[in-house]
């Protein structure tokens, strides 16, 4: 399938605030364009994809979405999970819709089917049949999301879901643009890219490989940000805001809405860090250690002690880590306060900025109630 290419105009000295993926967050993505001061009609505004095909506010933040588009310079993209099968549909592209609806909980298709009544096995068992019976009641909403572009060029800037492949980008590949595999290490080993290109896709932290960080990712040599933060798909993912100038990234903010809680107890740093990411999580346990077991990662190669807890034992054998996992151990000091993004038996999983790591739970202060 060709690419739907959309040429737009932006001014030289023109804010353009590139947002990864919203993944149906809807009241996080009003947070994030408070956080970035965003000025409807002034700023310019592209969200790079994956808009709702999670989360249960999905219906919520297309209907968001399409009021915002109606702005001048805002723009939205097609992501991976935006992506609706036409009516004629059938064989492999069926079926991989069908398996990549089997694999969610929530998302417009399911929040669609519950406000109707259709039964979830019903749905997943004639999932076209579903949608057709759908389009009728939602006719404008999955006509918004199928007219999406898969780039959007202006004359300082390229946008795409998740990467671009040699070529025009009329012809680029819907496929290589919506999925490209492992783009932004990719992409550091080429040549630059004419203009800036701001991409989503894979989170950020999925790219380190030391500190699991979420923050944008930025080449400026390469002329590349990678803007996705993992927003309900990565555990302690955050929704980016990258904010582009004059055909250069100046700076991001973030959301991501975890609970804050209060060190108690100071914590030193550890040094010589890793991170284990997704999407691959499986893992092979070398031996016990202190504080958790050491375990190999053969998708990255690296190994690190992972805290008991962040294990699972999957009945097929093996085991599996239960998210991306850093070793960090992050300086901290009494009354600081911290993002909470998981447990792990003795440990927590917390965030200070957009980077993750450990602290024991004896150390943070919990909220009565």
């Amino acid at each position: 399938m060709r690419c739907r290419v959309q040429h737009v105009q932006f001014d030289r000295a023109q804010r353009v605030l590139a947002i990864g993926g919203v993944r149906g967050r809807l009241p996080l993505l009003e947070a994030l364009l408070r956080e970035l001061r965003f000025a409807p009609g002034r700023d310019g505004l592209v969200v790079l994809g994956d808009l709702a095909g999670r989360g249960r506010m999905a219906l919520e933040t297309v209907h968001f979405a399409i009021e915002l588009a109606r702005l001048p310079y805002v723009h939205f993209l097609c992501g991976e999970e935006d992506l609706l099968p036409p009516p004629t549909a059938q064989g492999q592209a069926l079926a991989a819709w069908q398996a990549r609806l089997a694999a969610q909980r929530d998302g417009l298709f399911w929040q669609l089917c519950a406000r109707e009544g259709l039964e979830r096995a019903e749905a997943l068992a004639q999932p076209a049949a579903a949608l057709a019976a759908l389009r009728p009641r939602y006719a404008a909403e999955l006509a918004f999301l199928e007219g999406l572009p898969h780039i959007v060029e202006s004359s300082q800037y390229l946008f795409a879901h998740a990467g671009l492949g040699p070529g025009p980008l009329e012809e680029q590949s819907a496929e290589t643009v919506l999925t490209a595999p492992a783009f932004h290490d990719t992409a550091l080993r080429g040549p630059a890219f004419v203009k800036l290109l701001a991409v989503g896709h894979w989170p950020a932290g999925w790219y380190g490989h030391t500190t699991l960080c979420q923050a944008p990712r930025t080449s400026p040599a390469n002329r590349l940000v990678s803007v996705d933060g993992g927003l309900g798909l990565a555990v302690g993912g955050q929704l980016n805001g990258a904010v582009l100038r004059g055909g250069v990234c100046e700076g991001f903010a973030m959301v991501d809405g975890l609970p804050q809680v209060r060190v108690r107890q100071g914590q030193a740093q550890r040094r010589g860090a890793v991170c284990l990411t997704g999407p691959d999580y499986s893992v092979r346990v070398l031996r016990q250690d202190a504080g958790g077991r050491l375990c190999l990662h053969p998708a990255s190669g690296s190994q690190a002690v992972v805290p008991d807890g962040w294990l699972r034992k999957m009945p097929e054998g093996g085991w599996r880590l239960r998210g991306d996992t850093p070793s960090w151990y992050p300086a901290l000091i009494p009354g600081q306060t911290v993002g909470l993004a998981a447990g792990a038996g003795e440990f927590a999983l917390i965030k200070t900025g957009s980077h993750l790591g450990w602290a024991r739970w004896d150390s943070l202060e919990m909220p009565k109630g």
